[in-house]
């Protein structure tokens, strides 16, 4: 039983430390995710039904120019623009971090997109999930939930005969100090 608690404790330290880290980025993620919420909460205008349609229909029309413009673009979401100077789609590529293409209506211009900047929220997902640190970090993140699952087992071996001794002599309480 000594290999066993010597084991659990050794292998906890770093992952004590990766579990902080972890844990912290989890905590600001939820923070943020509770202040987002209002936010998406919020209705939105929507545009009249044939309007929809007008601009679904010059944004297919507009398809080939923009596969012309970039033929690597791997087409996911469409997002369309109204203001006074007139109608606008952006096509987004389905890597979220890949520039986009966005054709003016209007003018019939066609211009390629920066690519979005990373936002605090983004940057903790990359961070908490380990993609941040590349393989690396994914491999780190692997490792260390392989190790706290060995840890949960041996752990609650540990305590399983430490209450056993305690139990054979006489001393039944679930916890003790």
């Amino acid at each position: 039983m000594i290999a066993n608690r010597n084991l659990h404790r050794w292998v906890s330290l770093p992952v004590v430390l990766f579990m902080l880290f972890i844990t912290v980025t989890g905590v600001v993620l939820s923070v943020q995710e509770m202040q987002g919420e209002g936010a998406r909460n919020e209705s939105r205008p929507t545009l009249p039904r044939p309007a929809n349609d007008a601009l679904l229909a010059a944004a297919t029309a507009a398809l080939p120019a923009v596969q012309a413009a970039d033929p690597d673009l791997k087409l996911q979401r469409i997002e369309f623009g109204l203001s006074s100077a007139g109608a606008t789609a952006k096509f987004f590529p389905a890597n979220r971090r890949a520039p986009g293409i966005e054709v003016d209506f209007a003018s019939g211009a066609i211009k390629k997109l920066p690519p979005p900047g990373q936002s605090l929220h983004g940057l903790f997902v990359t961070l908490h999930s380990g993609k941040w640190f590349g393989i690396g970090g994914l491999l780190v993140v692997l490792v260390c939930g392989v190790a706290l699952a060995v840890l949960s087992v041996t752990g609650l071996l540990v305590y399983l005969e430490m209450w056993r001794r305690r139990s054979g002599a006489g001393k039944r309480e679930l916890f003790w100090s």
